[in-house]
């Protein structure tokens, strides 16, 4: 469910899916393309845009109606590495590992499914996941806490 003048350079953007659903976005630090761009599709509960805007450009002071009823939407979490490196496990629906992605200074995650984060060098990432915050929100699914192998 993507608008239709969704296009863009994929060397910058990484679609992971695994029988037609996205499990993750990736956004690598080399996106570029001119203009406010969303490459979330237009259902997830998480639209993530990159302005790449010229110096002097305005966005008109607005804000967001809030939305009805959030009962229901799937949770997303967004990383974005500061400083360093790590290295993402991007899990199926099946709760298998699907795939690993080191990424680097720049680069963001939005998760659509279950994930680990291996910290590669010493990093610095900043999460941005939905609110409010609720102490059970996380569930360890695939044997153990502390897997160091992702």
């Amino acid at each position: 469910m993507f608008r239709k003048n969704k296009v863009f350079s994929m060397s910058s953007i990484k679609y992971i899916k695994s029988k037609d659903k996205v499990l993750a976005i990736v956004i690598f630090n080399s996106f570029d393309e001119e203009g406010l761009k969303f490459p979330t599709p237009d259902d997830f509960p998480l639209q993530v845009g990159i302005h790449v805007r010229k110096c002097g450009s305005i966005v008109k002071p607005h804000k967001h109606n809030p939305l009805e009823n959030i009962d229901k939407l799937p949770f997303q979490e967004i990383f974005h590495v500061e400083k360093g490196e790590i290295e993402v496990g991007i899990y199926d629906y099946d709760d298998q590992l699907y795939e690993k992605i080191r990424l680097k200074m720049g680069d963001i995650v939005l998760f659509n499914s279950g994930h680990s984060i291996k910290f590669v060098e010493d990093s610095k990432v900043i999460e941005v996941k939905q609110g409010p915050y609720r102490s059970d929100d996380k569930m360890f699914i695939w044997g153990c806490n502390n897997d160091s192998s992702l």
